[in-house]
């Protein structure tokens, strides 16, 4: 789940750009970043996660379920969806329809680094889709404080001289953060809507925590 979600975010970033006759907003280098990045160290960590130890002693799924249930389709298709709103807008707002060298530069890297930390959230949400502990697999944290090292490395040090990007500011950094605390806002939507009436009181507690400062 975490490698479909992440991946059709990608892909509808690149499709719809190219429908609204935007410019591209991310280069095939910093796909290939962004896949190293999010995609290796956070997928191996998931091998040694902690589902649980009755897994043999479960049920089989009826047949007609397929490889993912419903409900997990649609959390998938509604993190890409949400995911490439954001992003394209982001990408608007910041040149992506520009001509200008310049511009264009600092609105591919806009959308680059909120794609690697809407990315980093996705490994938390997909597994609190499975009820897996917050903190029980250390090596989940340790990819994901890796992931942001090295994207900050990458920005902010001499070899970000031979990327495609430039540095941001920090006011461009928070915005950036203001559109990571919009994603997680209404992925916590989707997930609550799922849930139901099966919703927790740390559910909703959490869900208004997030709503207060993305609405700040």
């Amino acid at each position: 789940m975490l490698l479909l979600s992440g991946n059709l975010g990608e892909v509808l970033i690149i499709f719809l750009a190219v429908i609204l006759g935007l410019n591209l907003p991310l280069t095939a280098i910093m796909l290939l970043w962004i896949n190293m990045v999010t995609d290796g160290d956070p997928a191996l960590a998931f091998s040694v996660d902690h589902y649980g130890r009755d897994t043999m002693l479960r049920n089989p799924r009826p047949k007609e379920e397929g490889i993912l249930p419903r409900s997990k389709l649609m959390l998938i298709t509604a993190l890409g969806i949400v995911g490439t709103a954001i992003a394209l807008l982001l990408f608007s707002l910041y040149g992506g329809s520009s001509g200008e060298e310049l511009e264009l530069t600092l609105a591919r890297t806009m959308v680059f680094n909120f794609v690697v930390l809407y990315e980093m959230i996705l490994v938390f949400v997909i597994r609190h889709g499975y009820q897996v502990s917050f903190f029980s697999n250390r090596y989940i944290w340790a990819s994901v404080l890796l992931s942001a090292l090295l994207q900050a490395v990458l920005m902010y040090t001499p070899p970000a001289g031979i990327f495609p990007g430039c540095p941001l500011k920090r006011r461009r950094t928070c915005r950036i953060d203001g559109c990571r605390l919009r994603f997680l806002y209404h992925v916590y939507s989707v997930l609550l809507l799922q849930k139901k009436k099966s919703a927790t009181f740390i559910d909703v507690h959490i869900y208004i925590f997030i709503g207060r400062y993305t609405h700040m």
